[in-house]
């Protein structure tokens, strides 16, 4: 007999930012979560904003979403955004869903700003 499939994964459908307080001066230096909500409602930690001071921060991903989707390391909050709907759009496209979100001209500007690496090293492209 053929093993049963499971029930299927469940797909990323948005993601959200969330700002938590850093440090003593926590009022001045807010750092960010970036979430990616799934299919059934649960979210996901899928990155990080730490603050430097002087309103300069560095967006990075979490390690789970690094090893399987690529990582990104960057001082631009569009870089981060657009990690995250890269994600959205490989997982639809995988199951056979079209991209609920377009890429804008302000994400394809901001792709060649700071270091997004895939697993291999190379750089991620936009399908």
């Amino acid at each position: 007999m053929a093993a049963e499939a499971g029930p299927p994964e469940p797909v990323f459908v948005e993601h959200f930012e969330q700002r938590r307080p850093v440090g003593k001066n926590a009022k001045k230096l807010p750092a960010s979560n970036f979430y990616l909500r799934d299919s059934l409602g649960r979210q996901h930690l899928a990155g990080q904003a730490d603050a430097h001071g002087d309103a300069h921060y560095t967006y990075h991903n979490t390690k789970a979403f690094g090893a399987r989707y690529g990582e990104v390391s960057c001082h631009n909050k569009k870089e981060m955004i657009s990690y995250l709907d890269r994600i959205i759009q490989v997982q639809r496209h995988a199951v056979g869903l079209q991209s609920v979100r377009p890429v804008s001209k302000h994400v394809l500007k901001a792709r060649d700003e700071c270091q997004s690496r895939l697993p291999d090293r190379s750089r991620f492209r936009f399908v």
